[in-house]
């Protein structure tokens, strides 16, 4: 037992000894936290950073960029937040931590090509039309804010330790909604990450929309997709099933039309998964245990959506000996259920598919507007264009979110957007047909509410080239 004791003491000593490791692609800007490789990555200079690594703290933590000393905001075990220096002039640069004495392997940096972060506000953040709007923002400075597909123009004001207050008078046609999308775009032209914002009319709570409400409330919630993507004649079949509980309220972005949102992603990301498990992978919140599969019935043939992670169930629906598998009419959605989530039971109907014209080929981020086209996508559904692609090395991805109404028939991706996107030989174009409000509601023991709804999109795959 001594000797046993011994041998950790001695194990503890001996990593206490080792010098700090500071992870390259975790040194990002403070609020965005854009992964190096996407669009506006970079570090702007008097702007705050976080540096991600192991054994960065405790002790007497230094930290150098470029050759001078960053001050230190925060420091943790795993992350410390700085100020870059002011001084730092463009270009690549190394990084390094002291703690105690004992110092990193530098790792290269980037300086400059940064975009402007926006930090979630700490509470529920809400506006009114044509009052003023304040966020705190670091990174390149704000020259413009893109609120739910309405361009407005900001006040900057640097506040001294790393951050800039921004600050713009909300439009009377800045659309009404509890999660419209915010994203800031500094000079270049390059936009950081989005928020979700609350705007109202003057003395008026915000209007929350249907998915606001039934993905954005605290609470136990289930979540079941069934969608048909084509790409060209092709048709492929899927479902994905989420079940989650969280203490707050998330923010949620309301579904806009004229709106678009910048997601990004660099963990867990499957660069070859569908944009349906991307999405759906993304919801906030722990996952519930619903049991060991959701099984969906065409008739006599059934499907199980295969259990990936907690809470969290997704499949290719394989064809019937005669067509797709969502082809029909009514489809049974059922689970056995499990440890916090009871059994279910429900009926879903497939909407109609409806035809498009999607880009073909190379498509110029700088020059050429990358538009799309449809028919045939009901009144009561949206339209939802989105653009996903990843880094030359498939090691992060941004998906671009737009929504259009969908008697339009058209929408021409903005060129603040298509600045977020990078150079890639794979970008999927897709334009979806979703409903205003979910198809079905549906009730489990164990859950505050349970959505589900239907999708058809059609969907291809070009190149994106500067």
């Amino acid at each position: 037992m001594l000797r046993h004791c011994l041998w950790i003491l001695a194990g503890t000593s001996l990593l206490a000894q080792q010098p700090p490791v500071v992870t390259a692609d975790a040194v990002r800007n403070g609020a965005s936290r854009i992964a190096p490789g996407l669009p506006g990555s970079g570090l702007h200079p008097g702007s705050r950073a976080v540096i991600g690594g192991l054994r960065l703290s405790p002790g007497s933590v230094r930290v150098e960029v470029g050759g001078q000393v960053a001050p230190m905001l925060r420091s943790a075990p795993e992350e410390l937040e700085v100020a870059l220096p002011f001084r730092l002039k463009p270009g690549v640069v190394p990084l390094s931590v002291t703690v105690d004495g004992r110092k990193s392997k530098p790792v290269s940096v980037v300086i400059g090509a940064a975009s402007p972060g926006l930090y979630e506000p700490a509470k529920k953040a809400a506006v009114e039309r044509g009052g003023l709007l304040s966020l705190v923002a670091t990174g390149a400075p704000a020259v413009e804010l893109w609120m739910g597909g309405v361009r407005v123009a900001v006040v900057r004001r640097s506040r001294g330790d790393g951050t800039d207050e921004v600050r713009a008078r909300v439009p009377a046609s800045v659309p009404l909604g509890c999660g419209v999308p915010v994203t800031a775009v500094g000079a270049d032209g390059v936009p950081g990450n989005t928020i979700a914002m609350a705007v109202s009319e003057k003395g008026q709570p915000c209007p929350a929309d249907a998915w606001t409400s039934a993905l954005g409330r605290p609470g136990r919630t289930g979540l079941i997709v069934l969608s048909r993507s084509y790409q060209g004649a092709r048709a492929t079949d899927e479902g994905a099933a989420l079940f989650t509980v969280r203490g707050e309220e998330a923010s949620w972005p309301s579904l806009l039309p004229g709106s678009c949102g910048l997601y990004r992603a660099d963990e867990g990301f499957d660069p070859r998964g569908s944009i349906l498990a991307q999405m759906t992978g993304r919801v906030p919140g722990e996952g519930l245990d619903a049991g060991a599969r959701i099984t969906i019935a065409n008739g006599p043939q059934a499907r199980a959506l295969a259990l990936r992670s907690p809470g969290f169930y997704t499949r290719t629906l394989d064809p019937l000996p005669n067509g797709p598998f969502l082809e029909g009419g009514r489809l049974l959605v059922q689970s056995m259920g499990g440890k916090a989530v009871a059994g279910l039971s429900f009926v879903l109907t497939m909407t109609p598919g409806f035809p498009a014209v999607l880009p073909a080929g190379d498509s110029v981020l700088g020059a050429a507007p990358l538009s799309l086209s449809w028919t045939g996508i009901g009144p009561d559904r949206l339209a939802l264009v989105a653009v996903t692609a990843s880094d030359a090395q498939n090691r992060a991805m941004v998906m671009a979110l737009c929504v259009a109404a969908p008697e339009a028939g058209r929408f021409v991706v903005p060129a603040w957007v298509r600045a977020a996107l990078p150079e890639t030989s794979s970008a999927t174009v897709s334009v979806a047909s979703i409903p205003r409000a979910p198809d079905v509601t549906w009730k489990a023991t164990g859950l505050d509410r349970g959505v589900a709804f239907t999708v058809q999109a059609r969907h291809t795959v070009i190149a994106l080239k500067r």
